[in-house]
């Protein structure tokens, strides 16, 4: 399962970057509802807002259906919405902090549910290297034990990187972000841990890029190996995941990115239709102030 996003998987940071038309690009999250926050790359070339000293961020990821009638998404779970407003103080032109809530609505068969998902704490230092069209953003973040799962595997504060390196080659309509993103668990009750298989590791290539359509949108395209350790497995790839969208400029900070999603790992398994790997998703993001 690939793990958004929601960010670019940088559902936390709007970045800039240059553009064939000299225009201003504004990365927004990927999209995926669950642990690391992945899919779709969602990058929009709307002006961001006048920056001020604090941000409310909003990152919406809906995963919808697969292209059957059973009523699931490709993971095979519900269908779901990872809801992730985010409170940001900008400290300085190229650092910023700031806490990511996350809350899942599942509209399962029983009705709709909601639930916590692993919240975030977070810094953002922009250009910490560049390299003529190459550039290097690091994001460390603090994962916090707020999902019901992992509570009851006993995890405490963990911590997150992700190395973002951004391309942005000049007088094309092409860039390109690769984004490694490393997870690591800590369990304040190994044994429980262990019981439950506790992930202990995860990383997650973030394989991210855009084609400049028009003034206001972009072909997205994204692709996300993701290998895992468990207590009691070994380094396993779980997910090799590839999206496929527009992403479309609907307000000033605000950009809607429809994208289909595919999931090679299992794909047709037991002689299932090969739709069940396949799902209609959306990401909504932008800035409230």
């Amino acid at each position: 399962m690939k793990k958004l996003l929601t960010a670019s998987i940088l559902t936390i940071v709007l970045q800039t970057s240059a553009y064939a038309q000299s225009s201003s690009a504004v990365t927004a999250p990927a999209a995926s509802a669950n642990e690391t926050g992945g899919p779709a790359a969602a990058t929009s070339t709307a002006a961001a807002p006048k920056k001020s000293l604090i941000n409310i961020k909003y990152v919406g990821v809906y995963e919808g259906p697969n292209f059957t009638s059973d009523g699931n998404n490709m993971h095979g779970d519900d269908t779901s919405v990872s809801n992730r407003p985010t409170l940001q103080a900008n400290l300085a032109d190229n650092i910023n902090a700031g806490l990511q809530t996350r809350i899942n609505t599942a509209f399962t068969k029983d009705g709709i549910k909601a639930a916590n998902e692993t919240w975030r704490l977070y810094g953002t230092f922009k250009n910490v290297a560049s390299y003529g069209i190459l550039s290097l953003d690091l994001i460390p973040r603090i994962m916090l034990p707020t999902s019901k799962s992992n509570h009851n595997k006993t995890m405490t504060l963990s911590p997150e990187l992700i190395a973002a390196i951004n391309i942005n080659p000049k007088d094309s309509r092409f860039s390109l972000d690769y984004s490694p993103q490393m997870l690591g668990y800590i369990y304040s009750d190994n044994n429980v841990a262990t019981a439950a298989n506790a992930k202990s590791f995860i990383l997650l290539h973030n394989i991210e890029g855009t084609y400049q359509l028009g003034a206001s949108s972009q072909l997205t395209f994204g692709w996300y190996p993701e290998y895992n350790v468990g207590k009691t497995t070994k380094f396993t790839n779980d997910s090799n995941e590839v999206d496929v969208g527009v992403n479309f400029d609907v307000a000033k900070g605000w950009a809607i990115n429809p994208y289909v999603g595919i999931e090679p790992v299992g794909l047709g398994k037991d002689g299932a239709s090969a739709l069940k790997s396949m799902e209609a998703a959306l990401v909504v993001s932008g800035t409230f102030l």
